[in-house]
């Protein structure tokens, strides 16, 4: 990168020199990180309109939800704590979700490619 190549990252810009070896380890984890949070448990996607169990806080994409409490099961697929409500996911979560895939694209769930 030469100086003052302008950079954006996580919807964070940065002007500056290049980024050292450490640096660019140090930002791969951090991907690497934000992936493992984002990622539904059950699909293995990247969430797609995801909810979260008021209880235990999982959160999975609604289609997941939906599949796995089927049948009348009432707990948490990933912990089976019991559960009343599904609720949506904080805003920041969304934005995190949104950030990802566009370093990220590939992790997308099929339906969210589909359109």
């Amino acid at each position: 990168m030469e100086m003052d190549d302008e950079v954006v990252w996580l919807g964070v810009t940065a002007v500056g020199h290049s980024i050292g070896g450490e640096a660019i380890v140090k930002r791969e984890k951090f991907i690497e990180r934000v992936g493992e949070i984002v990622t539904c448990p059950i699909c293995m996607f990247t969430l797609h309109h995801p909810r979260m169990f008021e209880q235990c806080r999982h959160i999975l994409c609604s289609e997941c939800v939906t599949q796995s409490t089927s049948g009348g099961k009432r707990t948490c697929p990933i912990c089976r704590t019991p559960f009343k409500l599904t609720r949506s996911v904080p805003w920041l979560v969304r934005d995190m979700i949104q950030e990802y895939l566009v370093i990220v694209p590939e992790s997308a769930h099929p339906k969210a490619r589909a359109g």
